[in-house]
């Protein structure tokens, strides 16, 4: 039996914590990467899910899946299918034996620091977007990649960038940039649209949006007027990303990569 795609409750409000779902399917999975030997692990699926899975260059969220009856589910990693849009919640039950039945209503919690923090790291990755097209328009660099993981973050850009004898330089006004932006406080916003058409216009004739989508796309603006398509979690307004660092930058073969930290919340 087809299983349907599961609802992305996790668009709906970045800072919604808490929700509650209805179970589809549990069934045994391999353990991930690293994870510790002997434990039985699950695939949970659910109808509807505030858990943002890996993708986008944005880590997954974790968090615990619990029932009414007592039963609870760790959530180590989440993983989603792009061809069917079918999302998996893997894990472990608190207690061997135990398990969701189809149909349960179950409660979900997600590590509220952790979302908070790749809502930050990911919209801060789009602003320094904005910070580059502000700053250098001359060197028309195309954004086409971003890491927004804690560990160091970077968005590459397709393009050649200033020679490295002036990049110090450079960094710094980028830095000042993006610290600007930040304090400007303006608000992030999403829209759904249908067509190349509104991709075109809300994104700009430069952006990679194809044939007419077949699906509706989530195009994200941090710092108008300009968004881009993307299916993360950001924050609602650029001052709660707090104060930025832009430590390196480095250009090989036509691509460029930035690397940012966040430094502090505002």
């Amino acid at each position: 039996m087809e299983q349907r795609r599961t609802e992305q409750a996790y668009w709906e409000d970045t800072y919604r914590f808490r929700d509650t779902a209805h179970v589809v399917q549990v069934a045994e999975h391999p353990p991930p990467r690293g994870s510790a030997a002997g434990a039985s692990y699950f695939a949970v699926v659910l109808d509807r899910t505030i858990f943002h899975p890996q993708g986008g260059g944005q880590p997954f969220d974790t968090g615990v899946v619990a029932s009414a009856a007592g039963v609870k589910f760790t959530v180590s990693e989440v993983r989603a299918n792009r061809e069917d849009g079918v999302i998996q919640h893997i894990g472990t039950f608190a207690e061997a034996g135990t398990t969701f039945q189809a149909g349960d209503e179950v409660e979900l919690q997600i590590d509220e620091a952790k979302r908070r923090l790749h809502a930050r790291l990911h919209s801060a990755g789009h602003l320094l977007d904005k910070a580059v097209a502000n700053l250098f328009p001359e060197y028309n660099l195309i954004p086409d990649k971003g890491y927004h993981f804690a560990d160091a973050p970077y968005v590459e850009y397709k393009g050649t960038f200033v020679p490295a004898d002036k990049r110090q330089s450079a960094l710094k006004r980028l830095e000042d940039e993006c610290n600007r932006l930040i304090a400007e406080g303006s608000e992030v916003t999403v829209q759904v649209v249908h067509s190349k058409e509104e991709v075109e216009r809300l994104c700009g004739s430069a952006s990679d949006s194809g044939a007419n989508p077949t699906e509706p796309v989530r195009v994200v603006t941090v710092c108008a007027p300009l968004g881009c398509p993307c299916g993360g979690t950001h924050v609602q307004n650029t001052g709660e990303i707090g104060r930025i660092a832009i430590p390196k930058m480095s250009a090989k073969k036509g691509v460029v990569r930035i690397s940012y930290t966040l430094l502090a919340q505002a």
